[in-house]
């Protein structure tokens, strides 16, 4: 007889899903989300519902074995929790290994990057950019982290050729742990972003409290885009040529070192399909303005991190079965 295994949705886990809700509701009201008392209490009692309503819903899933995202993320969680532990423990330090600065290079490469960036664009083409510094590191720190993610999580699948033909381990915890690995270089580099807000005089809100919201979408995002070209590089390796041509195209289109307004209305299309423009325009408006973003940049940013993830595991699933063939 076929032992049963272990329920991933117990009480504990139903009271920590809830512990998150509420923590991520604090969150927000420290940072001035809700405007009004009666604003605030609506979208917490709906929130609550829709939430409560999920957690429910996985535990009937799992009651009746069907099939969801949700829960296949938390069973993989907690069944390959130390195996996703030592690989992203592995990338970090493979990363500065025999490096003598380390991980102060995690300081250094923003502040550097910064610092060429200022004196490029402030001096010899005269940016107007109130704080070009902070705006500069607030948008360069997170297209970095995106695209050094997605370029370490491309070969994901075939660097791991050895592990996938000979242990079985869901085949997405690789490029996913890719990510998580280059997230820490992510938080590390916010600390250089808070040291050149101190030096500028940039005031230190509340709205920084949203810093946990943005950078958790971002990671989804990222996951999304890595997994769709993890996958498009085991059948296609010239996909990593063609991310760097991407990114690079990217990176121009998205407004890091110059100002949004300069770009014509006719190509401002570009910036509202451009999801890393409305992720990092939601960073500069806690940073630099202090405040919390309207409710339509929380969409678009939780819309664009939803999709990505969506399309990014329907590419996964339909080809992980035929990685084995060409890796």
């Amino acid at each position: 007889m076929k032992a049963k295994s272990k329920r991933i949705i117990t009480n504990h886990t139903v009271i920590n899903l809830i512990i998150f809700y509420i923590i991520t509701i604090g969150l927000f009201w420290i940072a001035g989300t809700f405007h009004t008392v009666k604003h605030s209490v609506f979208i917490i009692f709906c929130g609550l519902i829709l939430w409560s309503a999920y957690i429910f819903y996985l535990r009937y899933a799992e009651v009746k074995e069907k099939k969801s995202i949700g829960l296949n993320i938390l069973r993989t969680g907690r069944k390959y929790k130390f195996l996703m532990k030592q690989l992203v423990q592995r990338d970090f330090k493979t990363k500065y290994k025999r490096s003598v600065l380390g991980i102060i290079w995690s300081f250094l490469n923003p502040l550097s990057m910064m610092i060429v960036q200022y004196i490029v664009f402030s001096t010899i083409f005269r940016s107007d950019i109130e704080n070009f510094p902070v705006y500069l590191l607030s948008g360069t720190i997170f297209f970095n982290f995106f695209t050094e993610a997605v370029s370490q999580g491309l070969n994901a699948i075939v660097g791991n050729a050895s592990l996938i033909t000979k242990v079985y381990v869901p085949k997405y915890v690789y490029p996913t742990t890719k990510v998580l690995s280059t997230s820490i270089n992510l938080l590390i580099s916010i600390v250089p972003l808070l040291a050149v807000m101190l030096i500028t005089k940039e005031p230190l809100t509340k709205a920084l409290f949203l810093f946990p919201f943005i950078i958790i979408v971002l990671l989804i995002f990222t996951i999304g885009v890595t997994l769709m070209l993890s996958a498009a590089m085991v059948f296609f390796r010239d996909t990593l040529f063609l991310w760097g041509i991407l990114s690079m195209i990217w990176m121009y289109i998205t407004p890091l070192f110059y100002p949004e307004n300069i770009i014509a209305e006719n190509f401002q299309i570009i910036l509202k399909v451009n999801p890393m423009y409305h992720m990092i325009k939601f960073v500069r408006c806690i940073v630099m303005n202090g405040v919390s973003p309207q409710p339509e940049e929380f969409g678009a940013c939780i819309l664009s991190a939803a999709i990505s993830l969506l399309i990014g595991i329907f590419i996964f699933k339909k080809t992980q079965d035929k990685f084995v063939l060409y890796i």
